[in-house]
């Protein structure tokens, strides 16, 4: 129920953003308009960074995947493989 709480917390702040935009286009004064622009854009910004780490952390909740992993890379069999 926690996580549906924030993603319904995180929907309506998207919804109000993208109204403040709206309301911003729609004014006459170019001053006021440009602030809430820019607060809204900013906020957006900052939402979506936010939404990606979360996508993120939902792709890695899995029972194994706090564990470390080690890659290693082997070069071919020559030329400008093995050089790389």
């Amino acid at each position: 129920m926690g996580k549906m709480k924030e993603v319904k917390a995180f929907e309506q702040e998207l919804l109000e953003h993208i109204d403040m935009i709206k309301l911003a286009r729609e004014e006459n004064d170019t001053e006021l308009t440009s602030s809430l622009l820019h607060e809204s854009l900013e906020a957006l910004v900052t939402m979506r960074r936010i939404s990606n780490e979360k996508e993120l952390e939902a792709l890695l909740s899995r029972e194994q995947d706090p564990c470390l992993c080690y890659i290693e890379v082997q070069a071919g069999a020559g030329g400008t493989e093995s050089m790389d």
